[in-house]
């Protein structure tokens, strides 16, 4: 076998020239091309940690604002429940002065019921001894006694009129 220099300089120059064309068009796009999308996993690396930091960030924030209005609506229930509370005792109080105004109404009415059934009752009373008095008095002294009754009473006045005299 024999060595065709010529075809060995023919060779290196046609693989020479390929690697050439291919270095140029296909070698350094497709370099170009792997070094942008680096560039842009790069950035979407960054773009993803810029997001989970911002995610955390309003995630505390969030969590702030929900702290904060759990207090509110807590100071808000507490100051309602206050006001209940006062409102309450309000109205308690004025069911009492209502209920001891009513108290004095009809003790003052009951009072009177009193007062008046007193007088009819004084009289009824007084009434009924009269009556009594004068049932007795009819049916135990006879006329004549209550002449010797009345004779004796103003004898005995004559006596003591006669003392003083």
């Amino acid at each position: 076998m024999q060595i065709n220099f010529t075809q060995i300089i023919f060779q290196a120059l046609n693989f020479g020239l390929l690697l050439f064309i291919l270095t140029k068009f296909l070698y350094r796009p497709i370099l170009k091309s792997l070094a942008n999308r680096d560039k842009k996993i790069a950035a979407g690396l960054k773009a993803a940690e810029a997001n989970l930091t911002e995610k955390s960030r309003i995630a505390e924030l969030k969590t702030r604002e929900l702290i904060k209005a759990e207090q509110a609506a807590a100071a808000v229930l507490q100051a309602a429940r206050e006001k209940a509370e006062a409102v309450g005792r309000d109205i308690v109080a004025d069911a009492k002065t209502a209920a001891q105004n009513e108290v004095k109404k009809e003790y003052q009415r009951l009072e009177e019921t009193i007062h008046t059934q007193k007088i009819k009752l004084q009289g009824e009373i007084g009434r009924l001894v009269v009556d009594t008095t004068r049932s007795i008095l009819a049916d135990t002294l006879t006329p004549r006694d209550q002449q010797a009754i009345v004779n004796n009473q103003i004898a005995q006045l004559q006596k003591l009129k006669s003392k003083r005299s």
